[in-house]
């Protein structure tokens, strides 16, 4: 906190006894300046007096992120129930928290062109709840508009805020008349309120003339604000509006100067509607303070295990429920629940009451100055109105208030950030807290009805499937089953303990046991836990406790409305996972062992990524090019494939893989009787029970539905394929003149997918699916001039598309990776951009550790994949990475940067790729990879007799172009014989030492 002293601030000024004589020689004594009344604090004693009613307020912020601490300093001490703004100057990328205020929802209309504009309506979120946009048929860009509908003790009211820009003809008021005509009809209640652009101090004007001719006297509607709103140096003009069509319920309205903010006064009034009187919000949380984790453990270990003990054999439900029952009395000892009142988060930590007040003493003196300036023109005086006293100390106070913030920003930042380096939890937190990076928050809140949540999460789940069909296909998985030779075996307690340390989410389920009180206290129970465990698998039995999941709906969207808005995130008992965790390993390891997972299913398995999947597809592609051909690649796409996971196929599908009638029997119960709740802030919506689909959020569940899916490949006769989960995507290459035999055998497998997805009631998504054909430019516009057969699923024709994003990485038509590119550095100069705001409160470490988390990162994903790139394209990527190291050492635009980056220790950019694809192809050599990666491989030794250095370096195969040379089975290859040569490594050589030894080598030549 940075000490104010207002006294000494004043003593600067100067004396409390001078007097100071303006143009009319009166006299002024200084300390009636320092008693008037601030803007902020005149707004509030108005509306005080009517604090039961509506405070509605309006102003032209001229960019909310640029002054939100001010706009913050507003909502505190007015306490405005509804404040529209114009000119919010919010873009698409805008992070959220640079508009977000504590206890308020914004509701917002951005402008899709420009660098300005935008409208907007702040609402106290205890209103949110009932109120949402009104969509008018009005298509033109000006005025720019927002309307929302707020009911309140079920009497509805209308808000709207309009902007038009100054340069915009006044005529388009007329032009949205009729949206305004019928507003104002459906609703009684009507609030117009924004920057009209038009002076109401000359109603000679025509502009004057047409509002009030062809809007406000038409509509009825009565105009609430007398007094200048913009006052310049040669301007006093009144054009910030209220205009409302029921003019009685207003009981008080008035504007005031909002110096340091905005150049335009903010209007407010208070409306006659009474506000419903919500009490304090209280929530549950556990008390902390008197916690100590030894004595909570001993708690655990001296429990009365024996009650568990002699239930686990006979009834594992009553079992279960008494072990946890012994876990939550000793939580709430230790830690008891107690219900805390919500407060509002503080939006700006260094903005004090100190630095408040000195801003209200600034405003002080800048509204004298108005009143001077009022004065001097009432009597057409010629003084030029900023050569006073007061001006020049508005100034000097303005000033002081933009030093003392920045120097407590300073302190606090140092404090919170700078500080916290080596803690890297607080560190991330605060970065977050601070905006400096993005938090992900989504503030919407979920008022909609719990029980129409849970019907709409529900629907596929509970969704109907033919018997016959289903009966069908069992009886065809039974007739090529596997002997049966999978069972689940017996764990030890070490197991459980170790099992336990690798959960990671401590959110709680039903049971409210986090897993932050089961991993500290494990090794006291874990004897115990075992013998749950094992008696669950032998009896074949999941505990029905562990059957139940809450559901918390999260927004997809900025400004959620409906159900499908909402993401479901389910919570499950965290001593569930650990019994999942066991089983999934398990099950992994059998079908491992018997080569039972599809090759080409990367999801869920070690070894296995995203990338290593993108590395097989481009390296196949590039295979294709380097001959000449073209390659047609489509993405499809499921509809809730998780949720329409039918429990009989999988437990069919399992007996045909080889698994057991007890393994099976065990399954069985897991999978069924599972119910979910949704918990909203409306409360708690009945239990549903779901028929099909694997638990969202689940450990065991993803695995089960690869096993589903894991016969798809039977259904493929000519395309190569790659699965990630649901995401499926085919293959097929072949020369230009092939193409429509191509599309042929594609259309072919396709078909064969579709019945196979309806067989195993799966959804395909033919709108979202995609396809693009890849070649060289010269291929691709000889295609370009042909007659394509159509791609179709289920008779649906596929568009193609010239750009698609595969497994988050986006494919062009000539695999040129411009696309990616130009992504990668646009969310990199987006983030880059957020934490420039702070570059002078951060020191150097906190700004490099930031750029390589959060911003360098975005190409951490798709540096291996990035091969083939032109020197256009690298450069474009290092110049990228030459202003983040000018962000981290304070270098302006043109300094050298050669040297900066040494300072910092960072690698050049295509070094860094080089690096990452280097590993990789060490971990390929020492079979740490996918098999469909490994076999890749061959060495020289293989290929000749003779005996010589290189015997034991990879093979590279000839190639006729650069999509040969530089795929990355060619090119990496190459690189890695160079490297282990120069270094004397060889594949059993660490991947830690590798890598280091490599890493040191790159920095050398750098």
């Amino acid at each position: 906190m940075v000490d104010i002293d207002i006294h000494r601030i004043l003593s600067n000024i100067g004396s409390m006894a001078q007097e100071i004589t303006n143009a009319n020689n009166r006299k002024f004594p200084l300390n009636l300046v320092c008693d008037m009344i601030s803007s902020v604090d005149k707004i509030n004693l108005e509306l005080n007096k009517f604090r039961q009613f509506l405070a509605i307020g309006h102003l032209n912020t001229v960019s909310i992120p640029l002054h939100k601490d001010s706009i913050y300093r507003v909502l505190k001490k007015i306490d405005l129930d509804i404040f529209g703004v114009s000119e919010t100057n919010i873009k698409k990328n805008t992070p959220k928290d640079l508009y977000h205020f504590p206890g308020y929802k914004f509701f917002q209309k951005n402008r899709d062109l420009g660098n300005s504009g935008g409208v907007g309506v702040f609402l106290k979120e205890e209103f949110s709840s009932n109120a949402k946009i009104i969509n008018v048929n009005f298509k033109q860009s000006q005025p720019e508009h927002i309307f929302v509908e707020i009911e309140i003790k079920k009497v509805k009211i209308l808000v709207g805020v309009l902007y038009k820009s100054p340069n915009i003809r006044y005529g388009v008021f007329g032009d949205i008349f009729e949206t305004l005509a019928f507003l104002t009809t459906k609703y009684e209640n009507c609030i117009f309120l924004g920057d009209f652009n038009i002076n109401q101090l000359t109603p000679d004007k025509p502009d004057h003339k047409f509002l009030k001719n062809n809007v406000i006297e038409p509509l009825s509607l009565v105009q609430l604000i007398k007094e200048p709103t913009r006052i310049t140096n040669n301007t006093c003009t009144l054009i910030d509006l209220i205009l409302v069509n029921s003019p009685d319920k207003v009981k008080t309205s008035g504007c005031a100067d909002m110096p340091g903010l905005s150049d335009h006064h903010i209007v407010y009034c208070s409306y006659s509607l009474k506000k419903t009187k919500f009490p304090p919000q209280l929530v549950k949380r556990r008390d902390f303070r008197n916690f100590d984790q030894d004595s909570f453990s001993n708690e655990i270990s001296n429990a009365q295990w024996n009650t568990v003990e002699g239930l686990v054999n006979n009834n594992i439900d009553e079992a279960t429920l008494q072990f946890e029952q012994i876990y939550s009395n000793a939580i709430n000892k230790h830690a008891p629940f107690r219900e805390v009142r919500v407060t509002k988060p503080v939006a700006a930590t260094w903005l004090t009451d100190e630095i408040i007040s000195l801003m209200d003493l600034r405003d002080k003196f800048k509204l004298k100055h108005n009143e001077i300036l009022k004065s001097n023109r009432r009597q057409n005086l010629l003084e030029n109105p900023r050569d006073t006293f007061f001006y020049t100390k508005f100034k000097e106070l303005r000033n002081q208030v933009n030093h003392l913030i920045r120097k407590a920003k300073i302190a606090d930042f140092n404090n919170k950030i700078n500080q916290k380096i080596k803690d890297s939890k607080k560190f991330h937190f605060n970065l977050k807290e601070f905006n400096i990076v993005d938090s992900k928050k989504n503030f919407s809140k979920c008022h909609l009805d719990p029980n129409k949540l849970n019907e709409c999460f529900s629907k596929n789940n509970n969704a109907k499937v033919s018997d016959f069909l289903l009966k069908k296909m069992v009886r065809k998985l039974n007739r090529n089953s596997r002997r049966a030779n999978f069972k689940f075996s017996e764990v030890t307690p070490n197991e459980i303990i170790k099992t336990t340390k690798t959960l990671k989410s401590n959110a709680v389920g039903i049971d409210e046991i986090s897993a932050f009180f089961i991993k500290i206290s494990i090794s006291s129970s874990a004897h115990i836990f075992s013998k749950i465990v094992n008696a669950s698998l032998k009896s074949g039995v999941f505990p029905n406790l562990w059957k139940k999941a809450r559901i918390k709906p999260i927004p997809k969207i900025t400004q959620p409305i409906k159900a499908t808005d909402f993401r479901p995130i389910s919570l499950l008992i965290a001593f569930s996972k650990i019994l999942e965790k066991i089983v999934a390993k398990q099950m992994k390891q059998y079908l491992i062992d018997n080569n039972l997972l599809d090759k080409f299913q990367s999801a869920y398995q070690e070894k296995h990524s995203t990338t290593t999947a993108l590395i097989d597809i481009t390296d196949n592609i590039y295979k294709a090019l380097d001959n000449s051909e073209i390659t047609i690649l489509v993405l499809l796409d499921y509809s809730k494939a998780f949720d329409c996971a039918n429990h009989t196929l999988i437990l069919a599908k399992l007996k045909a893989l080889g698994f057991t009638s007890s393994a099976l029997d065990w399954i069985d119960s897991y999978l069924s009787k599972r119910s979910q709740q949704v918990i909203t802030d409306k409360g708690e919506s009945s239990w549903i029970e779901l028929l099909n689909g694997v638990p969202q959020g689940s450990i065991l569940g993803p695995l089960l539905f690869t096993i589903l899916v894991s016969d798809i490949c039977n259904n493929i006769k000519h395309c190569k394929y790659h699965l990630y989960a649901d995401d499926t995507q085919l293959y097929i290459s072949g020369k230009v003149s092939d193409i429509n035999n191509l599309i042929m055998k594609m259309n072919s497998d396709l078909k064969r997918i579709s019945e196979f997805s309806v067989n195993n009631f799966l959804k395909l998504n033919e709108g979202k699916s995609q396809y693009i054909i890849i070649g060289s430019r010269q291929n691709i516009k000889t295609l370009n001039n042909m007659q394509l057969s159509p791609i179709t699923i289920n008779g649906e024709v596929i568009e193609r598309e010239t750009t698609v994003k595969n497994l988050g990485i986006l494919f062009d038509e000539n695999l040129s990776w411009d696309a990616e590119i130009n992504k990668c550095i646009s969310k990199g100069y987006s983030k880059l951009k957020q934490a420039y705001r702070f570059k002078h409160f951060l020191n150097k470490d906190s700004k490099k550790l930031i750029i390589l988390t959060y911003v360098l990162s975005q190409f951490n994903y798709s540096s291996i994949i990035l091969q083939n790139l032109t020197k256009f394209q690298c450069d474009k990527i290092q110049k990228f990475q030459n202003n983040c190291a000018r962000f981290i050492l304070n270098l302006k635009k043109f300094d050298h940067i050669s040297e900066g980056l040494t300072e910092i220790k960072f690698l050049k950019m295509a070094k860094i790729r080089e690096l990452q694809s280097l590993v990789l192809m060490h971990k390929i050599c020492q079979n740490m990879a996918p098999t469909y990666l490994c076999e890749r491989i061959s060495y020289r030794v293989s290929h000749h007799s003779h005996n010589t250095r290189s015997k034991f370096n990879i093979h590279i195969k000839h190639s006729r172009t650069n999509f040969g040379k530089y795929s990355f089975f060619n090119y990496i290859a190459n690189k890695y014989n160079n490297i282990s040569q120069t270094l004397n490594l060889n594949t059993n050589t660490s991947v830690f030492s590798f890598k280091s030894k490599l890493k040191a080598h790159l920095f050398q030549l750098s």
